[in-house]
């Protein structure tokens, strides 16, 4: 067994992420057994799991061909902001439309500085976090590139984020630690993008590494579940010790079981995990709001209501991402036409 898998089935593996996250934003949604509550707050690490995997893919990209930190960035700014435009922008003029945010707002929903700033009306953290680590890949990926002992940094760089968390945390700054506690997930994953490079065999002794990690974090977990009252807060201590071996079960099941289905529908979710998460952060926030006032009284039953939303939110996400592509690529009908009316419209206001 080799980690490559995790390459192999890495949209699958984003595409469970993804569900596990609609899972968790989905409140007033709560089961009559224990343990699948426990499941439903614990998909906040679905999260950890997209910068894990895509942290990979980096390394990967990094490593087939030199490129300027320029030109590192602008692919990344071209494949994520455009959506993200897409969705912020009208999301954020509602909330100004309901006073529930300024002019101001936009602007630095605009410029990603949103999340370091949090202003009334702040746009979901993802976009704003995600490129700030990109930012920082590249110099990561150097220093490990460069390192005789690549494991042993990793795990000074996972020490050095949680004590970070830690510190910013007893300091105040609970509104930043989307990004701080997933220091971990980002070095880890680029560690798996040597190991996939190397075609690393996974032995007993990488078993055994994963294993000790799983108990080390899991103890801290247990501790500080006794001390601390927020849910989501009690999950975030144990993530860097279970998110290699997540990865590697669910790939080692896609590649083992006859699960063939259930991968492809996997493939397509993860492949528009983006667009998905986007609408789930901004449009689908909206919603129990509405389910409680214009909706159909069938709906304010959240067995009924949350699973016709993760529906149309899927749908939804699908659709804008394959758009994108047959926009960005021009080849197909959809795309062909899209362009034929923007220079229409373009033509007719230039008259």
């Amino acid at each position: 067994m080799r980690y490559t898998l995790i390459s192999k089935y890495r949209s699958e593996i984003m595409g469970l992420a993804m569900l596990w996250l609609m899972l968790f934003h989905s409140p007033y949604l709560n089961f009559p057994y224990p343990v699948l509550n426990t499941l439903k707050n614990g998909g906040l690490f679905g999260v950890d799991i997209f910068i894990l995997v895509s942290a990979m893919g980096l390394v990967c990209s990094l490593s087939r061909r030199e490129q300027s930190y320029s030109e590192f960035m602008g692919r990344r700014i071209k494949r994520i902001l455009p959506m993200y435009y897409v969705v912020m922008i009208p999301y954020t003029l509602w909330l100004i439309f309901q006073k529930r945010a300024t002019w101001a707002t936009l602007i630095w929903n605009a410029t990603l500085l949103n999340y370091w700033v949090l202003p009334q009306g702040s746009f979901n953290w993802y976009v704003s976090g995600l490129m700030t680590f990109y930012a920082a890949t590249p110099f990561l990926f150097r220093r490990m590139r460069n390192s005789k002992h690549r494991e042993w940094l990793t795990l000074v760089w996972i020490v050095l984020g949680t004590a970070l968390s830690q510190v910013m945390m007893r300091g105040g700054e609970w509104m930043h630690q989307d990004v701080l506690y997933r220091i971990p997930a980002l070095v880890l994953g680029l560690l798996m993008g040597f190991y996939v490079l190397e075609d690393r065999k996974l032995g007993w002794k990488d078993v055994l590494v994963w294993t000790a990690g799983l108990l080390l974090y899991g103890g801290y977990g247990l501790y500080w579940q006794a001390h601390q009252d927020i849910v989501w807060m009690r999950f975030n201590y144990i993530i860097p010790g279970l998110l290699v071996p997540i990865c590697l079960i669910t790939a080692i099941c896609l590649e083992k079981l006859p699960l063939q289905w259930l991968a492809k529908f996997l493939r397509i979710v993860g492949e528009s995990s983006l667009e998905i998460y986007l609408l789930s952060a901004s449009l689908f926030l909206e919603l129990p709001a509405l389910r409680q006032t214009v909706l159909p009284a069938i709906f304010q039953n959240p067995g009924v209501y949350f699973p016709v939303a993760w529906v149309l939110n899927l749908s939804l996400g699908i659709l804008m991402h394959h758009l994108s592509k047959a926009l960005a690529s021009g080849d197909s009908a959809i795309g062909n036409a899209c362009k034929s009316l923007w220079s229409r419209l373009t033509a007719k206001w230039q008259d």
